[in-house]
């Protein structure tokens, strides 16, 4: 049988059997498990008699505040509970347990579709048409035909009407400008073409399209100075991450993507990985734990793994109790951890090192 507890007896127990040692602090998600203890021992007799003593001060006038005096479930309790929620017990502190989301789910790409063209330097550039009002003074200033650009310059320069809309700018020929195309930064992208998009025409040569969320990351360790296996350069040793998006999942079938990212590198320059480096897959809320070196120290960083930094190749970590942003540890490089692992957590809180996942590659066949 399921019996129902009003949320207010809770915290009345707390105060009686724990006095002043807990105060519940909601940015640490062990206060369920403290919740979840506490009503435990509230079988229906207790619940009774809890109630007919509030019921009583509430027909004396007293306050509704007031803490009982009930004996605790046994002697010591207050000692065992908080000793167990600080870690000063013999199996170490509470682990709050979360489910590692592998579902690849959402959108494969971002909408908006880009014109990609090549500068002197042999660098990509992309290109995005922009509604005229949606135009910073960037944006402006990037306008590639110079007629163009000093017509949208002057208009954007130009006071807005007391009432009604600005016009909008026309050219010595009096065709209005409704858009204009201007370069724009992309993080990666995949060319798409009208098969794609349903049979909307993306042009001869089809779009680009920015990727849209990172699914996973794979990781790899190399042991060893190798070849890269797509250009005439070494690897040096290391961890390294590979980014795979929704899109990839989608488009691939069983050949994930190989490039390891690097930090301030364009993902051109990025190292090629073999499969044989291969040592497990993060996705949100997979458990890690790092060794890194801070000067002549060793820190040791664990936590549920929440995301990457392609710019930097780096990951974030937040304590595994803890999930507001604030509490994030970012920026951690991965390439010279001296120990980088990952854990299975059950539904009791143990840990479980995960020494090697097989090759997503091998798992798709």
């Amino acid at each position: 049988r399921v019996f129902a507890r009003p949320g207010t007896m809770t915290p009345k127990l707390q105060r009686a059997w724990l006095g002043d040692r807990y105060k519940k602090d909601r940015d640490d998600d062990r206060h369920h498990a403290m919740d979840a203890l506490t009503v435990a021992f509230l079988d229906e007799p207790l619940y009774q008699r809890v109630a007919r003593i509030y019921q009583r001060w509430e027909e004396m006038g007293q306050q509704q505040h007031y803490t009982p005096d009930i004996d605790p479930p046994w002697e010591g309790f207050a000692q065992d509970c908080l000793a167990a929620f600080n870690g000063e017990g013999k199996d170490g502190s509470w682990l709050v347990c979360r489910t590692e989301r592998r579902r690849a789910r959402g959108a494969l790409h971002e909408e908006t579709i880009r014109r990609r063209t090549v500068d002197t330097e042999g660098n990509a550039v992309y290109w995005q048409r922009k509604q005229i009002e949606a135009l910073n003074k960037t944006d402006i200033a990037n306008i590639p035909d110079p007629i163009v650009r000093e017509v949208v310059s002057a208009w954007s320069d130009a006071p807005k009407p007391k009432e009604g809309e600005k016009p909008l700018p026309k050219l010595k020929n009096g065709d209005e400008i409704r858009k204009v195309r201007v370069p724009t930064k992309i993080a990666t992208s995949n060319q798409i073409n009208a098969e794609d998009m349903g049979g909307k025409s993306v042009g001869r040569q089809g779009g680009f399209v920015s990727n849209a969320e990172m699914v996973r990351v794979d990781v790899y360790h190399v042991t060893e100075r190798k070849p890269d296996a797509a250009f005439e350069r070494t690897v040096t040793p290391g961890y390294y991450l590979v980014p795979v998006y929704s899109y990839d999942v989608a488009k691939r079938g069983n050949q994930p993507p190989m490039r390891a990212m690097v930090g301030g590198k364009a993902e051109s320059a990025w190292p090629t990985m073999v499969a044989d480096d291969f040592v497990f897959s993060l996705f949100k809320d997979s458990y890690v734990a790092v060794d890194r070196s801070k000067g002549k120290q060793q820190e040791r960083i664990s936590g549920y793994y929440r995301g990457t930094n392609r710019f930097t190749a780096s990951i974030a970590v937040s304590p595994h109790n803890q999930r507001d942003k604030s509490y994030l540890e970012e920026g951690i490089g991965v390439r010279k951890l001296l120990t980088f692992r990952k854990f299975h957590v059950d539904r009791f809180g143990k840990l479980h090192e995960v020494k090697r996942e097989m090759w997503p590659g091998d798992a798709a066949k």
